[in-house]
């Protein structure tokens, strides 16, 4: 019971408006790397921080999605701990639970604000909680990913990869402090990451972002989708590559901004080759050709196209249209974050 209340949490993980969707235009999308051109007037609007309803379907789910989650976490938080069964078990299951708590809390107070509603035990219908403060949300998230360090392992074998591990909960305690403007703490946090010598960067960065390259040396933690064989036993593929890819194989209604793509022009390799990431993340007409699901950019586009598409997180190397259920992971912190944490919380320093 304690397993399945547990995997019932991270399952939580793959609803539209935590990880399966709405996220990548939350975040990514209405950030300086993306913008919406989409002709569903209230998505296009959402990504101009243009909000006429607040019921509108991205803002909804996002909201409802992760208070089910919560919902799902308090259960096991506040019923795990009376089950009698193995007690290392027991308090690892209960520390998963606080980790995605913390998570999603994450993402609540970064998107909301702290005028939200901080739900730290499973509700009664006739429960109508009140809203928080920022700092109470904060605190609530440092408390659980702290209580959850302990219990957590370094790693996990078989049918457990994809577990939180001790190195998920610090990496987010990292982020969380890092936010807070916390250097120090996060510093400390994030530096036995460096020092423990289990993760590195991979060698082929495209490896982040397919499904063949899932749960590898750089990730961190990462949500497990399934492809559309597993729609039946409840677990579903990822749909942010079929709501932002290119135009044709998926609907584009998010693209990359032109200055993201500048970004990646501005340095080159120590070989002087260009930016091996750029080819990664974005599809462009590229001189020499450029293969866009099983056809030239040039062909689909026009040869003298200058549009810009998404291609991370998308099953390129699949000819025809991108799937709703793309069997690839969603990474939410990679070694290469951490890194990049620990260089600005040390930079902050000093």
């Amino acid at each position: 019971d304690a397993l399945r209340a547990v995997n019932a949490t991270y399952n939580g993980l793959l609803a539209n408006g935590t990880y399966g969707r709405w996220l990548a235009f939350a975040h990514d999308i209405r950030s300086d790397i993306g913008f919406s051109p989409s002709p569903w007037a209230d998505l296009a609007n959402f990504n101009k921080f243009t909000l006429v309803d607040f019921d509108f379907e991205v803002n909804r789910e996002i909201w409802q999605h992760h208070y089910a989650a919560i919902y799902r976490a308090n259960q096991v938080i506040a019923n795990v701990p009376g089950i009698e069964m193995d007690t290392t078990r027991r308090s690892r299951i209960v520390g998963e639970a606080r980790f995605l708590r913390a998570l999603l809390y994450f993402n609540l107070v970064n998107l909301y604000g702290g005028n939200i509603p901080l739900i730290l035990e499973p509700p009664q219908v006739d429960t109508r909680p009140g809203s928080s403060t920022t700092a109470a949300v904060w605190a609530q998230v440092e408390s659980d990913l702290r209580a959850a360090l302990p219990s957590l392992p370094n790693a996990y074998t078989g049918g457990d990869v994809g577990r939180a591990t001790s190195g998920a909960a610090r990496a987010l305690l990292g982020k969380a402090l890092l936010q807070q403007r916390k250097w120090a703490e996060a510093e400390a946090a994030l530096a036995p990451l460096v020092t423990s010598g289990r993760y590195r960067l991979v060698a082929n960065y495209a490896d982040n972002f397919t499904a063949a390259g899932e749960n590898n040396a750089e990730s961190v933690f990462e949500v497990q989708f399934g492809d559309r064989t597993q729609l039946a036993n409840g677990v579903r593929g990822l749909n942010i590559a079929k709501m932002v890819g290119p135009c044709g194989p998926s609907f584009c209604d998010g693209r990359p901004t032109r200055w993201y793509f500048n970004q990646f022009q501005l340095e080159q390799t120590n070989a002087g080759a260009a930016d091996p990431r750029r080819d990664v993340t974005i599809f462009w007409n590229r001189p020499g050709g450029m293969d866009v699901y099983g056809r030239s950019f040039a062909d689909r586009y026009g040869a003298a196209s200058t549009d810009l598409f998404f291609k991370k997180y998308g099953e390129y190397y699949i000819p025809g249209e991108q799937d709703w259920d793309a069997a690839i992971n969603y990474r939410v912190i990679r070694y290469a974050d951490v890194l990049l944490m620990l260089a600005e919380a040390r930079n902050e320093l000093t």
